[in-house]
């Protein structure tokens, strides 16, 4: 019986060396995957950090007029530069009138138009070269019913169906 011992003994010896054996290795071997993991970032990063400008260029549209069109082809709007003034957002009704046009004055001002349904400006939002807010209203006859100038009074008035004024300017 003491013959068997010492070979179980030197059995545990060895499964313990062979144990500290693979944790080292194991170590050893995270060690060496997170040298090798590292690099092959750098090399990547290093090939693709110069192209990513490239890459991203790529999926840029650039044009000076872009135009939206719907099933039947027919432009419903557009985003444009103008070389006078600036860019335009256009946004036309299934007649191709523009009923929306969003963009900047010739003198670099923002503007928004609505149109009714002949094209013609009903109600302009426009912000004055001072940076002063003005809304215009205007007719079928594309004449100018009422204003909130720049002074900021509000002078609209309330008319029945004959033109009488239900609520004068300026109450």
């Amino acid at each position: 019986m003491e013959t068997q011992m010492p070979d179980i003994q030197s059995l545990l010896e060895r499964v313990e060396k062979l144990e500290k054996d693979a944790r080292f290795r194991a170590v050893r071997l995270r060690s060496h995957g997170f040298v090798i993991a590292t690099i092959m970032l750098l090399i990547v990063s290093y090939v693709l950090l110069p192209r990513l400008s490239e890459l991203w260029h790529r999926k840029t549209v650039s044009a000076r007029n872009l135009i939206l069109q719907d099933r039947e082809g027919d432009a419903r709007a557009s985003l444009m530069v103008l070389d006078d003034s600036g860019p335009y957002l256009l946004l036309l009704d299934r007649e191709k009138k523009i009923r929306v046009l969003l963009g900047l004055s010739d003198d670099g001002e923002p503007q928004l138009l609505l149109n009714d349904d002949e094209g013609k400006p009903r109600v302009v939002l426009d912000v004055s070269e001072k940076g002063e807010g003005r809304l215009s209203i205007y007719d079928a006859k594309s004449e100018l019913v009422d204003t909130v100038p720049r002074s900021g009074e509000f002078i609209m008035g309330v008319e029945d169906e004959a033109g009488t004024d239900v609520a004068p300017k300026g109450e």
